[in-house]
């Protein structure tokens, strides 16, 4: 795959297009925890960079770095993501400042249970922020 010019302007809170979404199925092969991988925005430069989680997926040919929220979001969600686990993620394609291709999550269901997990709005907004456009 080749680099493109093209890189996000923010973290994961910041910048969803959901004209670039995407769906796919496929396994969970790895979980870690990781300092988001975007050019920081203003929201970054305030508070410092947050340990989001990022699960790699194997789908068919394919393996996809999935940016799904930040650890203590995903640790109370009441769903737990695990190793082997198939699961359908919904969300953005996005170049991170490493020029590596990830999808920030907007919604993941784990195949076997049906248990989904919302992650953004139908704004593409995070649901673990305060939404200033809801505050109005």
């Amino acid at each position: 795959m080749a680099a493109s010019a093209v890189y996000a302007e923010a973290e994961p809170e910041e910048g969803y297009d959901q004209n670039i979404e995407v769906s796919f199925t496929g396994t969970v092969s790895a979980i870690t925890e990781t300092a988001p991988v975007m050019h920081g925005g203003g929201f970054m430069k305030r508070r410092g960079p947050r340990q989001h989680v990022l699960l790699t997926i194997k789908s068919q040919n394919r393996t996809y770095q999935v940016i799904t929220g930040p650890v203590w979001f995903m640790r109370n969600s009441g769903i737990a993501i695990s190793v082997g686990d198939e699961i359908r993620v919904t969300g953005a394609k996005i170049f991170g400042r490493d020029g590596n291709l990830y999808v920030i999550s907007k919604q993941i269901t784990i195949t076997s249970t049906g248990a989904t997990l919302v992650l953004r709005d139908s704004a593409g907004f995070p649901v673990w922020r305060p939404n200033p456009r809801h505050s109005q």
